[in-house]
């Protein structure tokens, strides 16, 4: 179940860190049935880093050192504060994001743990989805042609 995005800024690293954790919780889903562990190590706060156990639900334990995982994966601080910075277009392929975030392991679960941060903005919230009766078929359109139907919205059902 997805709920609203928390707070933007923290002023301790150590509730940006317990936020994550809730983050990943309350986002989780999981209709794959996806299992296993994640282990999250946070650099230079040991004592912040948690273990994420994947199943029918998120189980998450803290305080967790030395716990085998079948997935570590170590987030800067910096960049936890991040995702909360920009909840509304975060994107984890950003070479800025994913390439401070090593990983080993179980590539599934490491992008499960991603999934579980995401939330829709209100630019999803707010769009007015139909149903399409029909697919307008375009032949061999140009860039330019495909670039303008997108910013009119199309394709379109009905006139």
């Amino acid at each position: 179940m997805n709920v609203a995005w928390p707070a933007r800024e923290f002023d301790f690293d150590s509730a940006a860190v317990a936020r994550f954790a809730d983050l990943l919780r309350n986002g989780f889903e999981n209709p794959e049935s996806i299992s296993g562990a994640v282990k999250v190590d946070i650099p230079g706060h040991p004592d912040l880093g948690f273990v994420a156990r994947f199943g029918e639900e998120l189980a998450i334990e803290r305080g967790c050192p030395e716990t085998d995982a079948d997935t570590p994966v170590s987030i800067p601080v910096a960049t936890v504060h991040r995702i909360f910075r920009e909840s509304e277009f975060i994107d984890w392929r950003d070479p800025d994001i994913i390439g401070t975030i090593p990983f080993s392991g179980d590539l599934g679960l490491a992008n499960h743990l991603a999934k579980s941060c995401l939330r829709p903005g209100d630019q999803h919230r707010n769009r007015k989805y139909r149903n399409l009766t029909e697919i307008e078929r375009l032949r061999q359109p140009s860039q330019i042609r495909i670039l303008e139907l997108m910013e009119e919205g199309r394709p379109r059902s009905g006139p």
